[in-house]
């Protein structure tokens, strides 16, 4: 039989092992077909005995706690693994490979540090769904900077209330939206003729962004409470 999986959500070591353990599983069921689900093994000898004795050498005093990673470490890690060609992203104005995403988001990230966004500070994102809000996302946090969606579907009163208690930064924006961002922050159109010359630019990255601490904020969310 063969075993089909995400490969955004697993690598193929995983898989693997995932698929040997399933097999294992119903070896079991059909030699004992009397055992309970929950009493068949899902590992075999050999491995059950490295396990015993891994847990045996390093006891739950000596563990050592797992690294910080961020959610771009995994994104980089994922580009990295990413076929040519593999889409990231599709929506109603197109589709972007993984490769593509990366480097659209590398040059939102470079145009919202020279317009000053960093660490700490609250950048909105008021896009319609696109492949420019998921690049934005990326943008921002390559940024250092803080994400705050806006959802562009809301009415306008809502939005106006949105950018006043955030006081963002800056606003990244959409032909269709610039408007609908009032406030005292900078308004950034990603469609305009300097928005889209700044996103075509291959030779605009942003500065190497100062790791986050865990306790750092990325994101603030309003909810509809």
């Amino acid at each position: 039989g063969t075993l089909e999986y995400s490969r955004d959500l697993f690598d193929a070591d995983t898989a693997v092992r995932i698929a040997e353990r399933f097999a294992l599983l119903l070896a079991h069921a059909v030699h004992d077909p009397g055992t309970a689900v929950g009493d068949l093994p899902l590992v075999g000898t050999e491995e059950q005995r490295r396990l015993l004795a891994i847990g045996e050498s390093h006891g739950p005093s000596v563990a050592e706690p797992a690294p910080f990673t961020t959610v771009l470490d995994r994104f980089a890690a994922t580009v990295a693994s990413a076929r040519s060609g593999d889409i990231a992203v599709s929506a109603p104005d197109g589709s972007l490979s993984f490769t593509e995403l990366d480097a659209r988001s590398d040059r939102i990230a470079a145009l919202l540090v020279r317009a000053g966004a960093g660490p700490g500070d609250p950048v909105a994102v008021l896009l319609p769904r696109s492949t420019d809000s998921i690049a934005a996302l990326l943008g921002v946090l390559k940024a250092g900077a803080v994400y705050v969606p806006v959802d562009d579907s809301l009415p306008q009163g809502r939005i106006d209330a949105l950018l006043a208690d955030t006081r963002p930064h800056t606003v990244l924006t959409a032909d269709s939206t610039h408007d609908r961002a009032r406030g005292d922050g900078r308004r950034l159109n990603l469609h305009s003729p300097e928005g889209a010359a700044a996103l075509s630019d291959s030779s605009a990255l942003p500065r190497e962004p100062r790791r986050p601490e865990p306790g750092e904020p990325a994101y603030l969310l309003h909810t509809s409470g």
